[in-house]
């Protein structure tokens, strides 16, 4: 079971392979569709509304912004001394998650003079108990110089569909056949959260952040996009007036709550996953939340960041936002069918950003001006 999971890990790695097709587009004529894509578009970062925005009524309105204080931490996984008997009985690794890391993270040569001393500071060494894998390394200071707003659950599927009218999630109903409302919506891009962002941000007369005028289709269903960009000055998320994905740095630290360990509480007691989830999706905000209030930051579903894919560095860094460009995008946070090797605040998942599963949702973050 555990290798089937991994390889599916391995698939949204690798980008396009995992990507979900559902329902055809509809008439590209029909007016409604048309307003609502104009919403949602953002270019020129201009605050657009239009009737289809000003028609919504839900948007994030029974989902609490929490204020997440500035401050500093350590972003990424440490390593420590091995005990001794670690040293002498290595547990035997498991094949399919060995293979997943090499193709995520590549090797981890030994003795290589054309390695880099990031590279090489970032490899596992010998002698040495790590808290996770090798693209969590190495650990370095971060600072958030600014307080910012951060959800406190996930998007559910009826803040979704009351702002864009469909429902793309693939656990519509509960366990018990009940609509599934307070589910966390699951299976939509990144390409489509930021088309939710964006029309939220209409909806309350903001500037959107993210110009999705190259997207065609229909967020939630087939929505491609050949180019998106941040409006911001510089291309900076965080320099956006309207709503917006967080940074991964800003993930992480909002998920650590001011802990430094993997976990900011017992596993089962504040994230769904394999163990104890019933093979589905739950509620948003059922579990423990963390010191600020934030749920689900662990478990549940996987939550995009609007950050590319890269190695880190072990240079200290202020509000970072990642690499200018690249592959994949990172998501955060575990889901409901990961076993708990993957449940933890520094654990980065790389995917292709038209990837569509059942595990991958969002929340959404805003810059205080």
């Amino acid at each position: 079971m555990n290798s089937i999971r991994l390889l599916c890990v391995l698939l949204m790695a690798l980008g396009p392979a995992c990507v979900h097709q559902s329902k055809g587009n509809e008439d590209p004529k029909n007016a409604a569709k048309e307003s609502k894509l104009k919403a949602v578009s953002g270019s020129d970062g201009a605050a657009l509304g239009g009737e289809s925005a000003s028609a919504k009524t839900a948007g994030l309105s029974d989902t609490k912004m929490v204020k997440v204080p500035a401050g500093s931490f350590v972003m990424g996984s440490t390593c420590k001394p091995a005990t001794k008997k670690a040293t002498k009985k290595p547990t035997e690794a498991d094949i399919a998650k060995k293979l997943l890391e090499k193709v995520i993270t590549g090797d981890c040569p030994k003795d290589d003079p054309a390695t880099s001393a990031d590279e090489s500071a970032a490899c596992k060494k010998e002698g040495e108990e790590c808290e996770g894998w090798r693209n969590e390394r190495p650990a370095h200071k971060v600072v958030i110089s600014r307080p910012f707003l951060l959800a406190s659950t996930e998007v559910t599927q009826k803040e979704w569909s009351d702002l864009m009218g469909s429902n793309p999630a693939q656990f519509t109903t509960d366990a018990s056949g009940q609509k599934a409302e307070s589910h966390p919506v699951e299976r939509v891009s990144l390409w489509d959260a930021m088309a939710f962002i964006n029309a939220l941000s209409a909806r309350e007369g903001l500037p959107a952040c993210y110009d999705l005028s190259a997207c065609k289709g229909d967020p939630g269903a087939i929505y491609s996009c050949t180019q998106v960009s941040v409006t911001a000055p510089a291309g900076n998320p965080t320099a956006c007036a309207g709503y917006r994905l967080p940074t991964e740095a800003e993930w992480e630290y909002a998920a650590r709550a001011g802990t430094t360990g993997p976990l900011y509480g017992a596993v089962d007691r504040i994230a769904w996953n394999v163990n104890n989830s019933g093979n589905r999706t739950h509620p948003v905000g059922t579990k423990e939340p963390n010191a600020w209030g934030l749920y689900d930051m662990i478990g549940n579903v996987w939550e995009w960041t609007g950050d590319w894919y890269g190695p880190y560095s072990v240079d200290a860094a202020t509000d970072p936002v990642g690499p200018s460009r690249g592959a994949n995008r990172v998501s955060r946070g575990c889901s409901w069918h990961y076993t708990t090797d993957y449940c933890r605040a520094s654990y980065r998942m790389s995917a292709g950003a038209m990837v569509q599963m059942g595990h991958m949702g969002f929340r959404v973050a805003r810059s205080i001006p």
